[in-house]
């Protein structure tokens, strides 16, 4: 595969950047064994949107190529004559000869006007066997094999891959069709051509871990012994999970489009209409709207939600495949009692709730003392239950915690429930007071060695990372019942804070939803959604920068405050999982901006803006301001 990324440089380091309905095209010369294919739509089109997108962004100024890809892929190779420019192109991954290991063989596609005159770029070629055969720019020893299949020149330096040209090519069916049909640039994977690869592979992986397990279980103690059957069921799952998906899943596809308002990348997962996935997939039914509703007025670096949970069709497929571990579990007898009721809670816990909405604020203040994880969840359903089932599931997952601490170690955690510890705008709230005990430093300090300073103790890189987090007081969560059908949780938020998401989340309003910035990036998604997440970037980027200044790292990149947020979505589409994203222009020039800037020497100055004038956040003004 290295020959193909050498000759197209540009274009296939585009692609691994970028990660039934079809026309007349490339894939008719695909050979039907195909694992991979990577399509691009139009070479020209595709061209001109990355150009346009490289000038729009400054990225032409980092990379001049980036202005005319094809263009300069045309320099770089020498092709000058016979390229259709305005074709279908097509990297295909295809798996090995029979009984063979290693990489895929490689086959690239390429529209040809005249093939004649696309084989006169290369000086070098001569004819033999019915093909071309010459030598890669650049690399003289390795030979290169080409022959016309239809209008598309195929090229490969595996010679068999030539011998017989394929017959009526590749077809596609159910919804991966039509995102391989449409988008600019798409990779497409056929999961039932890898299954005779996988399968044998998932088999191996089964038998290695079971065995695996049998020799921890000869040599355990009888109190670890006992665990061991539950492990197994648990490992079963995780297996039988990954068979499952390769047995209903019929393609994986990867898409990009480019739009002058940014990127919108794809991910799509197709099933088999009539197996188990495709069946309880289309038993979840899609929301609109941003569902953002009863979130308060803020900052945030990130928020969503989802809607229409279907949280009893969610249990009962938990329930079918979890009900091996469960006959493990109940086998355990009272021992394993934490786990019988942690699973029970949660199940209960998804037929309680109907929607949520949530959100992270941008911390204010010093984020060495208050932690920088400032929170907001907002579940819709039926409350009381929430709220009781969340002290059962907080103290069982303390108690199963303990159950795999050794002995003689000392618990990581330690969790205390005190119901009712305060009551904000009406609402009585029970606090979750998480005390984090990890060691103060991984290496502590010891005597000087002859000749040699005292050693210092080297701080917990873990203890470190939840105090920034979380401030030096732990994690606290305050979760309290709004009404009958809200359930209110929210961390690290000041009474005043509470006291607007206790008010916001009365009201369930969409307050963030009716943000400009938010409308621009919620209309470039598919309006039917399970859920959807909205990230502020000039908020993550300001928080992260002002993180590093506090802790004395000569970091000072920031993004103006005006910027639409990432966005992207989850949805049921007829079967199929897909997800959707947008990255906004505008965030893609403040990224390039501040990697121009630190590439020369601007950390030490002001890229991306100017310093805000205390710690990002604070108690934000009434906007658009995430």
């Amino acid at each position: 595969m290295t020959w193909c990324i050498k000759w197209l440089a540009l274009p296939l380091a585009m692609v691994l950047m970028f990660g039934g309905w079809l026309s007349a095209g490339v894939l008719e010369q695909v050979p039907a064994n195909a694992w991979v294919v990577v399509k691009v739509k139009n070479l020209k089109d595709f061209s001109t949107k990355v150009g346009n997108l490289a000038q729009q962004t400054g990225l032409a100024q980092m990379q001049p190529m980036a202005a005319d890809p094809l263009g300069s892929l045309q320099q770089i190779g020498n092709i000058q004559n016979g390229l259709k420019a305005d074709g279908e192109m097509a990297v295909v991954m295809i798996p090995p000869a029979a009984g063979g290991q290693g990489e895929p063989d490689t086959l690239i596609l390429i529209p040809v006007s005249d093939y004649k005159a696309f084989g006169g770029n290369f000086p070098d070629a001569k004819e033999e066997e019915g093909m071309m055969v010459f030598s890669m720019p650049n690399d003289p020893e390795k030979q290169v094999y080409m022959a016309q299949w239809g209008e598309y020149a195929a090229m490969t330096p595996t010679k068999e891959l030539l011998a017989a040209k394929p017959q009526g090519g590749i077809k596609l069916t159910g919804m991966s069709a039509k995102e391989v049909d449409g988008k600019d640039l798409v990779a497409w994977a056929n999961l039932p051509a890898m299954r005779a690869k996988a399968m044998p592979a998932l088999k191996q992986g089964r038998e290695k871990m079971m065995a695996g397990l049998d020799k921890e279980m000869a040599k355990a103690s009888p109190d670890k012994k006992k665990f061991v059957p539950l492990a197994k069921a648990a490992g079963n799952l995780l297996f039988n999970g990954m068979e499952r998906l390769m047995s209903d899943a019929t393609a994986m596809t990867l898409g990009l489009d480019i739009a002058p308002e940014g990127l919108k990348p794809t991910m799509m997962l197709d099933f088999a209409a009539d197996s188990y996935s495709a069946q309880q997939l289309g038993k979840l039914a899609n929301g609109t709207g941003t569902m953002t509703n009863g979130l308060p007025e803020g900052k945030y670096m990130m928020f969503g939600g989802s809607s229409q949970i279907n949280g009893e069709v969610v249990a009962a497929m938990l329930q079918e495949n979890l009900a091996p571990v469960m006959s493990e579990i109940n086998a355990l007898g009272d021992e394993a009692k934490p786990m019988n009721q942690y699973i029970t809670t949660l199940m209960s816990t998804l037929k309680a709730v109907k929607s949520q909405s949530f959100g992270v604020f941008t911390p204010e203040g010093a984020l060495a003392n208050e932690g920088m994880l400032k929170s907001v969840s907002l579940m819709r359903g039926q409350a009381k239950v929430m709220a009781e089932n969340q002290k059962t599931l907080m103290s069982t997952q303390e108690e199963l915690m303990g159950l795999f601490t050794p002995r003689d170690a000392t618990k990581p955690t330690q969790l205390t429930i005190t119901p009712a510890a305060k009551t904000v705008a009406g609402v009585s709230f029970d606090q979750f007071h998480t005390e984090v005990n990890l060691d103060a430093a991984s290496q502590p300090a010891g005597p000087a060695q002859p000749g040699r300073r005292p050693r210092r103790p080297r701080p917990n890189p873990a203890s470190m990372m939840m105090k920034i987090l979380y401030g030096d007081n732990g994690i606290n969560v305050y979760g309290g019942v709004v009404d009958d059908s809200h359930y209110l949780a929210v961390s690290g938020l000041s009474d005043e804070q509470i006291t607007q998401a206790v008010e916001a989340a009365k009201s369930d309003k969409d307050v963030l939803g009716n943000r400009p910035l938010v409308q621009q990036s919620n209309k470039q998604l598919p309006t039917q959604r399970l859920m959807v997440v909205y990230v502020a970037m000039d908020q993550v980027v300001n928080t992260a920068s002002a993180v590093a200044r506090q802790n004395k790292l000569p970091v000072n990149v920031t993004m103006p405050e005006t910027l639409p947020p990432l966005a992207g979505s989850i949805s049921n589409e007829q079967g199929a999982l897909r997800g959707d994203g947008f990255v906004p222009v505008q965030v893609l020039q403040e990224m390039v901006s501040a990697a121009m800037q630190a590439m020369m020497g601007g950390m030490q100055g002001n890229p991306g803006g100017n310093p805000p004038q205390a710690a990002p956040g604070g108690n934000p003004p009434r906007g658009d301001g995430m």
